[in-house]
This record gives structure tokens, C-alpha cells and sequence, in this order.
């Protein structure tokens, strides 16, 4: 039920129709609090009402160090430590991925608040890598760069059949009129995540979204690395975490390289890729998590490689 990375790793040009429901199999009724009655739509969950096997793990350190340097393009992150948007899952090589889509990003995540590689992280995650406007999740018929259901779109004023047809670049105005009703919440990837997720930013890595003896923790349960009864936000953003670094793939056969034991490169993160990071973490006197975050990732990519 957790999604993979080899799923998505064949971009589609945006009039290509992407079905992404065999790895979307639980829907959510996704909608900004601001388009919605009654209390936030996270406040009162039930398994029906998410698409709750998209999560993975995460604690969410990744959003806490901010990023604070220029996202730049070409080549690897820039010394600031900022993240390069071509690294990101889905992109490099992506005809969907154009320089003038990643400029549309920078400038929207400018007037939201937010940071570009957040967005396309998410963006990545939810069009399954494809960034493909058409892309379709054919039980739901959520569409698009940040999977829109058809009650969504009609709340912005458009159609998921409209939305299909637009390019990548005319389809994130959709994108930013969506976001906008959270702006000064999407700090955070988490806070960017969990408002597809669930229509409500949980920004802090920390916020609780299920509790054990809800359907919503029943259906996930297996995100509950720590076994402490609850599924933070952080844990449910890691996949899309992952996406920043080029995939939960790469993390595990990083660890493999290193000589630590996440099981199979094969693109879930699950409980033994969790251990496998705390092991990782302990040895390098970086707090032991067992989630990804920046610090972890990039001391990974310094470690010596033994032969």
C-alpha cells in the first residue's frame, strides 16, 4: 500500500494520460479550509476521507534546517546547501519540466510564503513523477500536478477535464490558488504536504495526525515507526522527503554502499530502512531518528564509500 519510487520514474509529456491509482488506492475529499465548513478537514478523519497509503516516513529535520541558501539549477546543490530543483525526483530530463515552469515555481513559492523545492517535491509526489497535468487517478479522478478532485477544481473555479488539457505552466495558477488560503503555514514541507494530504497544514514534523484506535491510524499503521500509537506529519511527508534527495531508492542504496542494511533498493520506505538510518545516523553522532532529514542525507553523500 506505500507507494514506490520505480513507479514513477518515466516522465510523460503533458497530453499523455497517467493513471496513478494503483498506488492511490484511498481518496481523499482534498479541499483548503477556506473552500470548506466546519472544523479543519484533519481535525476529523476517517480512512474513506484520505489518500492515507500515499504516506511514508519522515520526521521532517529536512524542512527544519530551511534551506536557507538560493535554489539554483545545473549541477549539485550549491555550497549554501541549497537544493538543486533538477535533483529532484522526476525532473531532470522532464520535457513537462521546463525552465520556464521552474521560474513559475520560484515566483509562486515567493508570494506563498514557501520554498520552490518544497513545492515541486510535492508536485513530484503527487503526479507520481510524471509533473504531467493529465495525470489521473482513475478510481478518484483526482488530476494534475497536485492531484485535484473534481469537488476541488469546481471550488477553483475550473474543471479536473479543464485542468487536463492545460500545459504544466498554465495549470499552476490552479496550483497557487490552492496553497493560497495557507499562506504563512508553508514554512515547511510538512506544511506543504500534509495541506494535499488532508486540505489543512500541519507544518511542525511533530503534529499528530492519527491516533491509534481511529480507522485513519488502522490504515497506516505500518507508518508508525516508533510505536508511540500516533503518525506525526513528519512521518507521513517522508516519501515526498525522499523525493528531494532523488528518491527513497537512492537513500537505500546510498545506506547499502555504506555498508548498513535497508533490505532491498526498492523504493518503500519501511521499518528496515528506518533502522538501517538510525544505524547510519549513530554512527556519525547525528541524533537517531531512523527518518530522513537534510543533515543525515548529506553526510551520506560525504561518507567514503568502502570497496
Amino acid at each position: 500500500m506505500v507507494r514506490t519510487d520505480s513507479i514513477s520514474s518515466q516522465p510523460t509529456s503533458s497530453n499523455t494520460q497517467y493513471d496513478i491509482s494503483s498506488y492511490r488506492p484511498v481518496e481523499t475529499e482534498q479541499q483548503p479550509e477556506a473552500m470548506q465548513p466546519g472544523p479543519n478537514r484533519a481535525d476529523n478523519i476517517n480512512a474513506g476521507d484520505l489518500f492515507l497509503s500515499r504516506a511514508g516516513l519522515d520526521q521532517g529535520q529536512i524542512l527544519r534546517s530551511q534551506l536557507n541558501a538560493q535554489v539554483q539549477d545545473g549541477g549539485t546543490p550549491d555550497q549554501n546547501g541549497g537544493i538543486n530543483l533538477d535533483d529532484i525526483q522526476g525532473v531532470r530530463g522532464n520535457p513537462n519540466v521546463t525552465p520556464e515552469f521552474k521560474q513559475a515555481v520560484r515566483e509562486m513559492a515567493d508570494r506563498l510564503g514557501t520554498r520552490p523545492e518544497y513545492l515541486m517535491a510535492a508536485m513530484s509526489f503527487e503526479s507520481g513523477g510524471s509533473f504531467s497535468p493529465s495525470a489521473v487517478n482513475s478510481r478518484s479522478g483526482a488530476t494534475g500536478l497536485i492531484q485535484f478532485l473534481p469537488s476541488t477544481a469546481r471550488g477553483l473555479g475550473t474543471t479536473t477535464d479543464a485542468l487536463s488539457r492545460m500545459s504544466p505552466v498554465e495549470q499552476l495558477p490552479y496550483v497557487e490558488k490552492y496553497f493560497e488560503p495557507f499562506r504563512g503555514r508553508l514554512s515547511t514541507l510538512e506544511g506543504v504536504y500534509t495541506s494535499v494530504l488532508s486540505g489543512s497544514p500541519r507544518p511542525n514534523s511533530n503534529d499528530v495526525l492519527f491516533r491509534s484506535g481511529s480507522d485513519a491510524y488502522t490504515q497506516n499503521r505500518e507508518l508508525d515507526f516508533n510505536g508511540d500509537g500516533q503518525i506525526t506529519s513528519g512521518e507521513a511527508t517522508s516519501p515526498v522527503a525522499a523525493r528531494l534527495f532523488g528518491g527513497v531508492t537512492r537513500v537505500q542504496q546510498r545506506l547499502q554502499g555504506l555498508g548498513f542494511d535497508p533490505g532491498t533498493a526498492d523504493g518503500i520506505f519501511g521499518p528496515r530502512t528506518s533502522r538501517a538510518l538510525a544505524d547510519f545516523q549513530r554512527s556519525r553522532n547525528l541524533p537517531a531518528t531512523g527518518l530522513i532529514d537534510e543533515a543525515t542525507f548529506r553526510e551520506a553523500l560525504d561518507a567514503q564509500i568502502d570497496d
